[in-house]
């Protein structure tokens, strides 16, 4: 079993960022019916979400997050020594957005940046990475950066993600102190794929003309 546990490590702070458009569940009526709506709507209790206009990327978001979550605290740049991006949206192929962050954010290149890829859980599971950096003696402060841009990636036909996804980033800062016992229990079940697959894309099936054509 994965069960980590901590001891003074904790959060000092976190802000996040999210967009001005916002998107309405009630109007997908049209595509998933009244009745299939409503109990979507029920079910999941997400009645609005955000979606960011063209250009916008996650760094962008979490970059704007991690700037006001820095100065409002007064934060010496130069204390922290991990940067952590979380999406499943990086900015390109190669590089890693992390360290692209490091530099737009005015960190030292001593900065130790590291992306990571994950979906639901991601947030729980970066931080429990940010804990174990924040642990080690050498460490002062980790800046743990998630976002997604999902309103880019999922079709408005896609009758299981369009009401599920909308688009933000946070920005949270991890440090040692006076801040007792953390755990984490992580778990993963990867039985569910097929339920929220976006395939076109990924390695093993690449993007193309005959990938991306909408499915009915």
């Amino acid at each position: 079993m994965a069960f980590l546990s901590f001891e003074d490590v904790g959060i000092i702070g976190i802000s996040a960022c999210v967009p001005k458009n916002i998107f309405y569940n009630k109007d997908l009526e049209s595509l998933l019916g009244a009745e299939e709506l409503d109990k979507v709507v029920k079910s999941i209790g997400i009645k609005q979400m955000r979606h960011v206009e063209e250009g916008v990327t996650p760094s962008d978001l979490c970059f704007h997050a991690a700037t006001k979550l820095l100065d409002d605290l007064g934060e010496d740049r130069s204390e922290i020594d991990v940067v952590l991006f979380l999406s499943q949206n990086a900015d390109y192929k190669v590089p890693a957005t992390s360290p692209s962050l490091q530099h737009r954010l005015g960190l030292p290149t001593s900065t130790a940046c590291l992306d990571l890829n994950l979906a639901c859980s991601g947030y729980v599971y970066a931080l429990s990475t940010a804990y174990a950096y924040a642990r080690m003696p050498s460490i002062n402060k980790v800046l743990l950066l998630v976002g997604e841009t999902f309103s880019r990636m999922v079709s408005k036909k896609d009758k299981v993600n369009t009401p599920l996804y909308g688009d933000a980033g946070t920005a949270t800062l991890i440090s040692k102190g006076n801040f007792g016992k953390s755990q984490f229990s992580l778990y993963s079940d990867g039985s569910g794929l097929e339920a929220i697959k976006i395939e076109a894309g990924g390695a093993r099936c690449p993007a193309n003309e005959e990938t991306i054509k909408l499915k009915e």
